[in-house]
């Protein structure tokens, strides 16, 4: 066999190995993503977004994801709870929740640069064991775009409550939580006051 036939061969396999993984990468991976069917392929949505539109003046038919701390599962919030919160659910395999996100709390970070917002949102995860984990999330909104992302967020405890949120408008938050007592049943509502001050740095937390 000469050389010539010998590299149309191994570029032949290649290729096929190439199409091969991308089949996989397809029909494994983005099956299990937002935005995407069952057989991997990419969902085309023509309704707009009633929270983005409501709560962002952002009048699109993007999605608001919420990123599942410590996973790569993305949960659409895409229903409206009560005047207060919204809502979305989400499944992976064995993995399934709720997130809520309350949007009284959301506090708008100064400083931020021309057609960008950066905010700050409480949002909780309800799973299918007892806890409910309660994080403060970071997001970034793009005017131009008209996308919002999330870049960071904070663990703020299971089955806490949030009694106030207070920003100095630069790089200090003050966080008061009703979090249960050493004694206390978590059955029951939480009643001890703890404070967390949080620095914002880069737009990103940090605990001081």
């Amino acid at each position: 066999m000469n050389k010539k036939i010998k590299w149309i061969l191994i570029s032949i396999v290649l290729v096929i190995l190439i199409v091969i993984i991308a089949g996989i990468y397809k029909f494994n991976y983005l099956a299990n993503q937002p935005g995407y069917d069952v057989d991997g392929n990419k969902i085309e949505k023509t309704h707009k977004s009633e929270i983005l539109l409501k709560w962002f003046n952002l009048n699109t038919s993007n999605s608001f994801y919420i990123q599942i701390p410590d996973t790569n599962i993305k949960c659409e919030i895409n229903e409206f709870d009560s005047l207060r919160f919204a809502k979305g659910n989400y499944t992976q395999g064995d993995e399934k929740g709720t997130v809520f996100i309350d949007n009284i709390e959301i506090i708008t970070l100064n400083k931020s640069p021309e057609n960008i917002s950066y905010i700050m949102i409480p949002f909780s995860i309800s799973n299918q064991g007892s806890g409910y984990f309660k994080y403060l999330g970071m997001f970034k909104i793009d005017y131009i775009s008209k996308d919002i992302s999330q870049i960071d967020e904070y663990f703020l405890g299971d089955r806490v409550i949030i009694n106030s949120i207070k920003y100095d408008g630069n790089d200090e938050l003050k966080v008061i939580l009703k979090v249960h007592s050493k004694n206390q049943p978590m059955s029951e509502a939480p009643s001890m006051l703890q404070e967390l001050n949080l620095k914002v740095s880069q737009w990103k937390f940090k605990q001081k």
